[in-house]
């Protein structure tokens, strides 16, 4: 017969108590003194021993009693935590076994936070890298976690977190958004527009509730950067009413005067040939509109192949110079060039389109015997060209747009001037096209420098 640890237990105790009364009572019988009451003594000193083993006894059934359900606690957390319960022993020889219960619960709970931490590191992981904004929103409307995209999107900082959106982003669209949401409402693709350092930002949002109730626990938000979108949406519309506009005014010019000479204005030569002279400029003008239209085209849709060859940088510097001759002339300005290139292997006609349009806008909007100046530096495995002109200058405001189409800083001495609003244009895509980069610098009142970066071959 095989008893459990606990009846071992009490039945060593038990015996080891009756060992050592029976050894007193032994003790006692050889050494009392003869005529002493040996009876009422013996029957006292087993009373004492009785007392002592029912009081043991209660405090051993306590302390067990205490320690099953410990042995319980440990058997309902390691169901909690182990995917399958663990096989424990049939006997009721809990303590025994217990050691070997909690050790398999360890290594359960150690298994489960190595996944937990690896789920987690994943999930960290994923949220950095995402380009879209993330935030989680806690039950009590406070951001309690963003990711790095979603401070960039939304311009705020770590101490944003604990806060509710509002205070950090002065947006009530937003905060309606999240009250919305903690309502018990997902909201799918709203937009809203914020201010980011000055900057106008479309943001498209997306909620989702976490939990059940009437007020959720928590929320997730999603913010996708739309801002590029609701531009080029603009520039399209400009574009269409700009070319609409700068095609509208040469055709009325042209009606205009074609009707008064069929009226008999053809009859007066001077004034006939005056005004054949304005039809001219104007069809030139269209001429040169449709013209520039057509290479954007070309450009934009990736038709122009690049030619790379070898050019010489000084010859090309007076190929370019001598095609504006007329111009320079007209208006007296001198042209200074330099370079610590003598060669550069790229496409000859797009380098002398690109800085024809950079010479003809310098010369267009330079001051009369002022200084034009050609360069072209080698800088980091790139060849850097500017040209520069003396004149009014470009406001700091302009110098985002100055290279999208029809864009003109004055329009109507742009448009008196003969420029199409193009060229810029032009010059991005083809720039765009080398691999390369462009960019203007302009202090108001002295001059403007346009500068473009053309990649050279690694050896």
């Amino acid at each position: 017969m095989r008893f459990n640890y606990a009846t071992r237990v009490i039945l060593s105790y038990l015996t080891a108590v009756l060992l050592v009364a029976w050894a007193v009572d032994y003790f006692m019988a050889r050494q009392v003194p003869a005529g002493a009451d040996f009876a009422a003594l013996r029957r006292t000193w087993w009373l004492g021993v009785l007392a002592w083993l029912v009081v043991s006894l209660a405090l051993t059934r306590i302390y067990f009693r205490r320690l099953q359900r410990v042995i319980k606690r440990w058997r309902r957390l390691d169901k909690k935590f182990q995917k399958q319960e663990v096989p424990l022993p049939k006997s009721a020889d809990d303590l025994e076994n217990m050691g070997q219960w909690m050790n398999e619960i360890s290594q359960g709970l150690e298994r489960k936070i190595e996944e937990l931490t690896r789920e987690r590191n994943q999930l960290q992981t994923i949220l950095d890298t995402l380009q879209e904004g993330v935030i989680f929103i806690d039950e009590s409307g406070n951001i309690a976690l963003l990711n790095p995209a979603a401070r960039v999107l939304l311009g705020i900082g770590k101490k944003a977190l604990g806060r509710p959106p509002i205070e950090s982003i002065r947006n009530p669209d937003l905060q309606a958004i999240v009250d919305e949401t903690l309502g018990g409402t997902d909201v799918k693709n709203r937009e809203i527009r914020i201010f980011r350092k000055g900057q106008e930002v479309f943001l498209l949002v997306q909620t989702s509730t976490l939990g059940g109730g009437q007020r959720h626990p928590g929320a997730i938000m999603a913010f996708v950067d739309i801002t590029h979108l609701r531009r080029l949406e603009r520039m399209r519309r400009d574009f269409v009413d700009n070319v609409s506009h700068e095609l509208k005014t040469p055709l009325t010019s042209i009606q205009g005067y074609v009707e008064t000479l069929i009226d008999g204005a053809f009859q007066d030569p001077d004034q006939a040939k005056n005004f054949l002279g304005v039809i001219d400029a104007n069809a030139r003008r269209l001429s040169k509109l449709v013209e520039d239209l057509l290479r954007l085209s070309e450009i934009e849709t990736q038709k122009f192949d690049p030619v790379h060859e070898e050019i010489p940088v000084k010859s090309l510097f007076e190929e370019v110079v001598h095609l504006h001759e007329v111009q320079l002339k007209k208006k007296e300005v001198t042209v200074h060039y330099s370079t610590s290139l003598e060669t550069l292997s790229s496409d000859r006609s797009a380098i002398s389109n690109i800085l024809g349009n950079l010479v003809d806008n310098a010369i267009k909007y330079g001051e009369p015997k002022s200084e034009l100046r050609l360069e072209c530096q080698q800088k980091n495995q790139a060849a850097v060209f500017s040209v520069s002109n003396q004149g009014m200058g470009i406001e700091a405001v302009h110098l985002d747009r100055i290279f999208e189409r029809f864009y003109r800083v004055d329009k109507s001495r742009s448009r008196q001037e003969g420029g199409t609003g193009l060229g810029l244009a032009i010059v991005k895509h083809l720039v765009q096209l080398l691999q390369g980069e462009v960019w203007a610098e302009s202090e108001f009142g002295k001059g403007t420098t346009f500068y473009f970066s053309i990649p050279l071959p690694q050896p």
